[in-house]
């Protein structure tokens, strides 16, 4: 992408003439993860995509139905619920926390890692 610099190259007035957003977009767009391929960690902070928008979100995973029934009867896990647990409308065993709020593990489509930071 020739019309990105380094956070500290300064810009100048030909390269805001020249900055094409559309190009930066489509360039990144080739970085999006499905979730269908592969989830971030627990507790990883990602960018995800979800109902046409983009947000912060932080992954957490839940259990799925299966592995709570095939938890000890009685167990603490098996009788408590967590909102990342695949359960009522979450039809997956994972959440998206975006503070305020979530999304259910479905909604996410793709998420993205968050780049670092400027001088990393």
């Amino acid at each position: 992408m020739k019309h990105l610099k380094k956070y500290n190259e300064a810009l100048t007035s030909s390269d805001l003439e020249s900055f094409d957003v559309e190009e930066i977009s489509l360039s990144l767009s080739e970085y999006w993860i499905p979730c269908d391929v592969v989830l971030p960690e627990d507790g990883q902070k990602v960018i995800v995509y979800a109902k046409s928008q983009m947000k912060i979100a932080q992954f957490e995973k839940g259990i799925s139905l299966a592995e709570r029934a095939a938890l000890p009867e009685g167990s603490k896990r098996a009788i408590t619920w967590s909102g990342a647990d695949e359960h009522n409308n979450n039809k997956k065993p994972y959440r998206w926390n975006t503070h305020p709020g979530s999304y259910f593990g479905q909604e996410v489509t793709h998420w993205l890692p968050i780049p670092a930071k400027p001088g990393s």
